[in-house]
């Protein structure tokens, strides 16, 4: 696995694909981080999922976010939603909504919702990349393709634009 920073976002290289990224939570509330922990990006997840040992690592109650139940392939669960800061490739993005597992049954995943309102992400098979490029405060995400908005759309296209 290779990592290497460009002026126009983090691009971060895979021998073999496997969609890991390397990420750092925050808690604006109690002011700690984790170490660097492995994040799996899933342009499927609507919100961004982390086990419940992550809580205590940040040093916040778990119950102290607000309750939501979770659906998934593997079935449903008990989350809380928190508002943390991750940095991924030195580069922070700020108000990420997590649901912090109520047990240790889910892995890290990084999910679309307000992750993706300040980052651009790009998947380009053919080199095994995928360049995460912050978009500037106050600027909006570019528009998705029309095609990913086609109910007909190709599944890859529609998992990775969806």
């Amino acid at each position: 696995m290779s990592f290497a920073l460009t002026n126009l976002g983090t691009v971060i290289g895979f021998d073999n694909w496997d969609g890991l990224v390397p990420c750092v939570f925050s808690s604006p509330r109690s002011g700690r981080s984790t170490s660097p922990v492995t994040v799996e990006y899933d342009s499927g997840a609507t919100i961004t999922v982390a086990p419940a040992s992550l809580a205590n690592a940040l040093g916040i109650g778990l119950a102290d976010g607000q309750q939501i139940g979770l659906q998934g392939v593997g079935g449903s669960l008990r989350a809380y939603v928190h508002f943390l800061d991750l940095e991924i490739g030195g580069r922070l993005y700020q108000g990420v909504p997590v649901a912090i597992a109520s047990d240790e049954s889910v892995p890290f995943l990084l999910g679309r919702l307000a992750f993706w309102d300040q980052a651009s992400i790009s998947v380009d098979n053919a080199s095994r990349t995928l360049t995460v490029a912050q978009i500037a405060p106050g600027q909006q995400a570019p528009p998705a393709p029309v095609a990913a908005a086609a109910p007909n759309a190709g599944l890859v296209l529609g998992i990775l634009l969806a």
